[in-house]
Order: structure tokens, then sequence, then C-alpha cells
């Protein structure tokens, strides 16, 4: 075969990928250059399959909510129905009190089973982490108590508790209700001047 019918073709990648030449030389005619541009398809297919990916976890994340929030109600439900179990006994002997009252049996019994009943109360309120503020005999604190009076006094320090008028509450460092309290204040200047200052006497007609 003569040189002048082989053809020799040399392909030639430039480094960039973008563009692939074919060189094709016939006997001594001048090489002729064939070229291939990208037309930017595989670029199109990275940013769909990017958008394809963050459809999918999105799908994934809100999937993940509903079975998070499903899995919470649930858990409540329990927590309510482990309360109301606790609280059926209490309920039951307010019955038997309420009946024995209504077929008149002794008074002394009937207080029995109520003093019972708060027992049980109490001990279901400490079982669940329920304990109460102390209030009388304490400094005044606006973040345990809830002042309803003051009651001018010398025979207590200023803004101490010398009594409580309903009970307050606290579940670990939560305060359910605050402890409503009669906190001491120093009696008044006109007050002793009023206790200091003696009777007229009395003038004869």
């Amino acid at each position: 075969m003569s040189k002048k019918n082989k053809k020799k073709e040399v392909e030639v990648e430039v480094e960039d990928g973008a563009t692939t030449a074919s060189e094709t030389t016939t006997g001594g005619d001048q090489p002729t250059i064939e070229t291939e541009t990208s037309n930017g398809d595989e670029g199109g297919e990275t940013v769909q399959a990017l958008k394809d990916r963050l459809q999918r976890l999105a799908a994934e994340y809100q999937n993940f909510r509903k079975q998070a929030d499903k899995r919470s109600v649930e858990s409540r439900r329990f927590v309510k129905r482990d309360l109301v179990q606790q609280l059926l006994p209490v309920v039951d002997n307010f019955g038997h009190a309420m009946q024995a009252l209504e077929q008149g049996q002794d008074a002394q019994n009937v207080l029995f089973g109520v003093k019972m009943i708060h027992e049980m109360l109490g001990k279901f309120l400490e079982d669940n982490g329920v304990n109460t503020i102390k209030a009388v005999g304490t400094d005044f604190d606006p973040a345990l108590h809830e002042a309803v009076s003051r009651e001018e006094t010398d025979e207590a320090p200023a803004n101490k508790v010398l009594g409580e008028v309903q009970k307050g509450y606290v579940m670990g460092d939560l305060v359910v209700r605050h402890a409503r309290v009669v906190v001491a204040a120093p009696k008044s200047a006109a007050n002793d001047e009023t206790a200091a200052e003696p009777e007229a006497p009395e003038t004869e007609r």
C-alpha cells in the first residue's frame, strides 16, 4: 500500500476536556482538524442531580418531623394516662366519703376518710416531683411568694412572711403556683405617735 493512500488519524485531547480534535492526513495534503465542542450536558446533569438530592432531603426531613410529632403526641397521652391512673383511687375515696355522709355515718369516721384522701393527694404530688413552698417565717421572695396584704408590726422584721393565705407549689425549679402570703411592714410614725399620745383629762363642768 502506498503512502499516498495511507490515512493516519490522530486524536488530540485538550487539557480542559472541552474540545476534542481529530487530525486526518491523506498523502501530502495538509492535515484537516475536526473539532467537537461540549454543549454543557454534563454540567446540566450535575445541577439536576443536586436539585433531586435536595428535594429528597427535604422530603425525608418532613417525614422525620411528622414521625417526631406523632411520637411526642403519643408520649404525652401515656403520661396523662399514668397520672389519671394515680388519681383514680383518690376519686374512689371521695365517692366513699360522700356516700358515708349521705348514709349519716359518724362524722369522725368521715373526717378520718377525708384526711386519708388529703394524704393520698399529697403523696401523689410528691411522687410527681411537686413540693410546697415554704412561706411563714421566711423572707418575702417575689419569685416564690405573692403578697396579698401587709401587716404593720414591730414583732417581726420588715418583709418577713407572717401568714399564708394559699399554699404555693414548685416542681423542681419551676414555680407551679406562687404562695399567697401576708407580709410584715414596719409601723408608721403616725401610728406610733397615736399610740404614745396620752388621753386628755376630762374637765369638770
